[in-house]
């Protein structure tokens, strides 16, 4: 179990710097899609960088698992819509987003592993 501890926390940073790393690549290229996306990756950059300090300073252990649970399904269901939108089209920029999906299903398995 402490190696899904860590896993869990690791995955939990990746999560936040994808979104970071994402957003500055937006900005220093200056192929921002919009104000919208920049914000909400910011947004659930500090949710899951939020999520690994409370593993790591909080002992409501089961309240981290469930809340990163919600927030990952969410996130996973909004970059679903980029990879097949709701008319069963594919989008031009779905295999961009096939990793981060894959990357959130993820890291939702091992949060719901690392439920006491």
């Amino acid at each position: 179990m402490a190696y899904l501890n860590i896993m869990f926390k690791v995955l939990l940073i990746v999560a936040s710097l994808v979104y970071i790393v994402t957003d500055l690549f937006f900005i220093i290229t200056n192929t921002i899609p919009s104000n919208f996306i920049l914000i909400e990756n910011f947004i659930y950059a500090l949710a899951y960088f939020l999520l690994f300090l409370g593993l790591i300073k909080s002992d409501k252990r089961n309240l981290i698992v469930l809340l990163t649970l919600i927030i990952v399904s969410f996130n996973a269901g909004r970059v679903s819509e980029s990879i097949i939108d709701s008319l069963g089209r594919i989008p031009p920029l779905a295999l961009s987003h096939v990793p981060l999906f894959v990357g959130l299903i993820i890291l939702m398995i091992i949060a719901f592993l690392n439920k006491e």
